[in-house]
């Protein structure tokens, strides 16, 4: 994957699947027929993801229902997507 900056636009990639199970997100990708369980914050961010945004647009909204700091909350989120894109639950560039 492509280095991932502030201003990386992430998107959800078509062929995931979600649903709730017990206050829990559940994301399937279709095409490997793998699921993955997201936290709160996770499933948040997941929800963002409705529209392709950056990373830094990601973050103003996690710090408004988070308490988080701007540059520890732009590690977790980069972090959090590079895993993500590796699952292939959403790619960035």
């Amino acid at each position: 994957m492509a280095s991932l900056s502030p201003d990386s636009i992430v998107r959800k990639n078509e062929d995931i699947f979600t649903g709730m199970i017990d206050n829990e997100l559940v994301a399937m990708n279709i095409q490997n027929g793998k699921y993955y369980h997201l936290n709160e914050t996770g499933a948040r961010i997941f929800a963002l993801l409705e529209e392709p945004r950056s990373i830094a647009e990601i973050c103003r909204e996690l710090e408004g229902s988070f308490s988080v700091e701007g540059g520890q909350c732009l590690r977790d989120v980069t972090d959090f997507i590079r895993e993500m894109a590796g699952f292939d639950l959403v790619s960035a560039g």
